[in-house]
């Protein structure tokens, strides 16, 4: 469910709307007419990608193609 609210009312009542947050319900703040933010539960915030973080998962099932594999030898185990 997405709810929007204005800054000026949510200054109240965000303590509250806040913990009645589920997973898929999100609240967008505005300001006259203009979205500024968007509050959404911790399970649906992406998380921090960074390169590198799959190196060592790659699994070689066939050696056929050596000039393909050439260019991954720095990531195969």
């Amino acid at each position: 469910m997405v709810r929007t609210i204005t800054v000026q009312d949510v200054s109240g009542q965000l303590a509250a709307l806040v913990r009645g947050l589920h997973p898929g319900d999100q609240i967008v703040l505005t300001d006259g007419a203009q979205r500024i933010a968007r509050i959404v539960p911790e399970t649906m915030a992406r998380p921090n990608r960074k390169a590198g973080l799959c190196k060592g998962m790659l699994e070689i099932v066939s050696d056929d193609d050596d000039d393909i594999l050439e260019h991954f030898k720095d990531y195969a185990p």
